[in-house]
């Protein structure tokens, strides 16, 4: 191994010797070689490569590894997709409560993607799709509420009254009950016809007139109803819903009412008029109070006639 002289005096290695003889350039002490202090000469830096920083998966850096990342991408995806069906199936509330959720994961994978690719690839998808989700289910709820609400109003029932005389009017329709009478028998046409045992046949005359412009179909005015005064509804009937009688006595003849059926199946021209009866067949000790029917087809009228002056 070489050896380095040093100056004795200060132990300078800054000297310098000529046939044994040594000068240190430091405190200019002159001195010969066996005064030298002597030491191993250092040996020869070597240059070393610069470590590189070990690289930290993001599972290390705190962040959500690969797995978790499709873990909760799978959770959030399934969340997102009940969104719609559960809200209209089972509860609103629930539905859009799960499309929140899947937004939450989905935020939280970009957020805790500590670096990674994979969950922010994952949560901006599960962003878009859970977006997409609630927003349209909050469009079909509003449609479908805006549609309840429409026809909730055209179900909307318009109640117009009237007493016996005088005109009730709904809509282009005026409807006037002229007439009630009681009998226990009718001629229609040429036959005649009776009410069952302990019952009376209740005939109104009506006149149905047409105030609109155009040609109305006279069905529009439906479903008759008579109340009587013991608080019970009666359907109208119709000559072949009664007794027929055969061979009619002249009492019969002679009791017998002039039934002439109002045709609500035609048409009615601007500025005319149909006239005819409705009937009904009611229990004897009942008595006629009040005739209801309906004007129109959607959102109809509720016209009620009270049918005494």
């Amino acid at each position: 191994m070489r050896e380095e002289v040093r100056c004795p005096k200060c132990g300078s290695g800054n000297v310098v010797g000529i046939a044994g003889e040594w000068e240190c350039f430091d405190c200019g002490y002159k001195f010969r070689t066996p005064e030298a202090a002597r030491r191993p000469a250092p040996a020869p830096r070597v240059a070393t490569k610069p470590i590189a920083a070990e690289v930290k998966r993001p599972a290390e850096r705190g962040g959500i590894g690969r797995g978790g990342a499709v873990t909760l991408f799978i959770i959030g995806f399934i969340c997102a997709l009940l969104t719609f069906p559960i809200a209209f199936s089972v509860s609103a509330f629930l539905g859009y409560l799960l499309g929140i959720l899947a937004l939450v994961i989905a935020v939280l994978l970009i957020v805790k993607r500590g670096g990674a690719t994979l969950p922010l690839v994952l949560g901006l998808v599960l962003v878009i799709f859970s977006f997409l989700s609630l927003t349209g289910t909050a469009v079909v709820h509003m449609g479908a509420y805006a549609v309840a609400r429409s026809l909730e109003e055209a179900a909307k029932t318009e109640v117009v009254e009237a007493s016996l005389g005088s005109p009730v009017r709904a809509g282009d329709w005026e409807v006037t009950a002229l007439k009630v009478i009681e009998t226990t028998y009718i001629k229609s046409g040429e036959s005649y016809y009776g009410a069952e045992n302990e019952s009376k046949l209740i005939l109104i005359h009506l006149r149905i007139r047409n105030l609109g412009k155009e040609v109305r179909e006279a069905s529009e005015i439906w479903q008759f109803t008579l109340i009587t005064d013991k608080n019970k509804s009666y359907e109208n009937v119709y000559p072949i819903n009664l007794k027929w009688i055969f061979e009619p006595s002249e009492e019969v003849k002679t009791e017998a009412a002039e039934y002439r059926d109002i045709d609500l199946s035609r048409s009615v021209a601007p500025s005319t008029e149909i006239e005819g009866h409705i009937l009904f067949q009611i229990p004897v000790e009942e008595n006629p109070e009040k005739l209801y029917f309906k004007v129109g087809v959607i959102g109809p009228t509720q016209a009620k006639i009270t049918l005494h002056a």
